[in-house]
């Protein structure tokens, strides 16, 4: 049972890296670092559907369960080449490109998918997060704000898809976690 313990309440700082290849080694564990991490948000839903008895006067008598949706969203503090080309279609080195784009509407993003992991500086206590099958999905109403008063974030999300081994997402300490 769960007791009230202000010790177990976490701030998660850590860092956002594609395609690692080994959790025992270092960040970014084999992969490629897309740096540090802040506002990092997990949005899951699960439809349900109810079910219905007309002899019971239309009252509830089960309840289905609908696929799962897990998108991870997460501030970016790093303008780099492969923070860049992995979430911008079209990029040329640290230039994100606007229109005309090779990248055509119609594509399928799922030819951008990669692995990615979340890696928090406290390995030991905080857990980390990995989607299997991530696809980049920058915000539709995304804002790069320049000035000096805040940082340059870049706000990104990612959608976890079922990769060939039917795995979808962990969230757990990385000691525990597998590739």
């Amino acid at each position: 049972m769960a007791v009230a313990d202000v010790t177990k309440v976490y701030r998660v700082p850590g860092k956002l890296a594609i395609n690692p290849t080994n959790l025992a080694t270092a960040f970014p564990h084999g992969g490629t670092a897309l740096g540090v991490a802040t506002r990092v948000r997990i949005e899951r839903t699960e439809p349900r559907t109810m079910v219905r008895a007309e002899e019971f006067g239309q009252e509830v008598v089960e309840v289905v369960r609908g696929g799962e949706t897990l998108i991870l969203g997460v501030m970016l503090r790093q303008w780099d080449s492969d923070v860049l080309s992995a979430i911008f279609p079209d990029t040329s080195g640290t230039t994100v490109n606007g229109l005309p784009a090779t990248t055509r509407a119609g594509s399928l993003m799922t030819d951008n998918t990669a692995k990615l992991i979340f890696t928090p500086d406290n390995q030991t206590d905080h857990p980390g997060i990995i989607l299997y099958k991530a696809v980049p999905l920058v915000e539709e109403t995304a804002e790069l704000k320049f000035g000096v008063v805040r940082e340059l974030v870049i706000p990104t999300l990612w959608l976890a898809l079922r990769d060939a081994s039917n795995r979808f997402y962990s969230v757990g300490k990385i000691g525990d976690l597998s590739l």
